[in-house]
């Protein structure tokens, strides 16, 4: 059987965890690595820190929202997350939480390859 060699995509968590290592909690440690390594692939896609940390703030209010961390997010934890945010004193605008979804909101975003893991 032919084994697969891993290749680190660019931003992937395994770029920013340290190898042979292992966490008695490993998730909040991924869960840090890997939006250490979304923040580092839009650096260099030369976006403005403003705009980096209000995707990071946002994917973390969403992961406190849901108790949930990205990789574990389903639709309809997003739709709930969404649908908060369109409804008490200060809603969103249609246009601002059809921007969220294409800004770390996407579950397809955070699957095990997209993670490098």
């Amino acid at each position: 059987m032919q084994r697969m060699e891993r290749v680190d995509l660019p931003g992937s968590a395994r770029m920013v965890l340290v190898d042979n290592v292992v966490p008695l909690d490993p998730e909040p440690q991924l869960f840090e690595a890997m939006l250490e390594g979304w923040a580092r692939q839009q650096r260099v896609r030369y976006l403005k820190k403003e705009t980096i940390d209000r995707r990071l703030a946002l994917v973390r209010r969403m992961s406190r929202f849901s108790g949930q961390y990205p990789w574990q997010w389903t639709a309809s934890e997003i739709e709930a997350f969404i649908d908060d945010l369109r409804s008490g004193s200060h809603p969103i605008k249609v246009s601002t939480a059809r921007g969220h979804l294409g800004r770390g909101l996407d579950p397809g975003c955070w699957t095990p390859e997209t993670l490098g893991s």
